[in-house]
């Protein structure tokens, strides 16, 4: 119940958090198990909220053994389908618990469930695709090798883009390649070559379905970010095109971009529209300005000076002002009850704020859009308006 109820919300919040969610396609929603998704791990656990919230089976996801540790954790993170596993960096002396991990999955696609495991094991706020681990091929061969899973269990290869990191109204890539099966493998060989041949294959779809050639240094991520926040990329297709021309963007881009820039208008039409639109919906917009921007701009500030690794920040951002926004609707609707005596009102100013919130995301974009217009070079204009 937990599980169906937080993700119809988090559903939910995503309508508020990101600006578009780009599927390459969405046969695989309905799928039943046994099925192994693996993922690249760009955004800590954002990337399996994303993924896991859209297929209709539930989604068992692989999280790091260390969260765990504290019994209302452990509790918690059960209940929501989440399995431990543990890696070197957590100490050596819990890698065996990862035997009892594997047993679990391979339990879940014996029932005919999905498991979702990072490919790449460590999280970064990068772009390329890393070196996967061996935990995907080991898992897949060790299923395949049950007499009650066989060769039922195939592996879905899943890529996953974000036009930024640690900062709201992003737009969001999510890339399915094609299912790998035990007969794309040469079983025959033996067991250290099996597991190469499963990781080759992960790679070459993997580096399809993500962004490549993405240095992974300050500079080159702001800009590429700079650029991919602001181009006109909605489609699958027009994300392929992007992917191939990554370095030349990176390039083009010769100045610098302010790091405050998230959204910028990139011509003048652009501009004049953002101006109008920011016009015409603040009317809606002013009461969720007035109560909850003020709670989502704190709540962040207090996130990002925490001393938690950056990669955590956009998750944590996410979950926290959902469950904020969540706690506080009850409140909303008591206190505007006990004003006017009538639960019907009370409900419909409620919905109203709910409403009211969903077109700030829409003011906040198009404000942007004009604030940041004039702090661009024309250069970035123009390259801005290539892509």
């Amino acid at each position: 119940m937990l599980y169906y109820l937080l993700r119809a919300i988090v559903r939910f919040a995503l309508l508020f958090f990101c600006r578009k969610i780009v599927f390459n396609t969405k046969k695989y929603w309905n799928t039943k198990g046994p099925l192994l998704l693996a993922v690249n791990h760009p955004n800590s656990f954002l990337d399996a909220i994303i993924i896991g919230v859209f297929f209709k089976q539930p989604v068992h996801f692989l999280a790091r053994g260390d969260v765990f540790k504290k019994s209302i954790a452990l509790k918690l993170l059960t209940a929501l389908h989440c399995i431990p596993v543990y890696r070197l960096r957590e100490g050596k002396e819990y890698l065996h618990l990862n035997d009892t991990t594997f047993e679990k999955c391979r339990a879940i696609f014996a029932k005919g469930g999905i498991v979702l495991i990072f490919s790449e094991g460590l999280c970064l706020n990068e772009y390329n695709l890393r070196h996967l681990k061996k935990g995907t091929a080991r898992l897949a061969l060790s299923s395949w090798q049950q007499a009650n899973i066989g060769y039922k269990l195939s592996i879905l290869p899943i890529g996953i883009t974000y036009s930024s990191f640690a900062n709201g109204l992003k737009k969001v890539w999510v890339n399915y390649g094609n299912l790998i099966t035990p007969t794309d493998i040469d079983t025959t060989q033996t067991e250290g070559n099996i597991h190469a041949q499963i990781n080759a294959l992960l790679t070459q779809q993997l580096q399809q379905l993500c962004i490549t050639n993405v240095p992974y240094t300050t500079d080159a991520i702001t800009k590429f970010s700079f650029v991919l926040n602001n181009s006109k990329v909605t489609t699958a297709a027009q994300f392929n095109t992007i992917n191939t021309h990554t370095t030349a963007i990176i390039h083009s881009v010769r100045e610098q971009p302010i790091a405050a820039i998230h959204h910028s208008a990139t011509s003048s039409k652009m501009y004049w529209q953002s101006v109008l639109l920011a016009v015409l919906l603040l009317p809606i917009s002013l009461p969720a300005l007035l109560l909850y921007y003020p709670i989502y701009v704190a709540v962040k500030h207090k996130i990002k000076r925490s001393k938690l690794p950056p990669e955590h920040y956009d998750s944590l951002i996410l979950v926290a002002n959902t469950l904020v926004f969540v706690a506080i609707q009850p409140l909303i609707l008591i206190t505007v009850f006990i004003s006017i005596k009538s639960w019907t009102l009370a409900l419909a100013l409620s919905i109203l704020l709910i409403v009211s919130t969903y077109f700030l995301t829409k003011w906040l974009l198009h404000w942007h859009r004009f604030w940041n217009y004039h702090k661009l070079t024309n250069e970035q204009r123009v390259t801005l308006q290539r892509y």
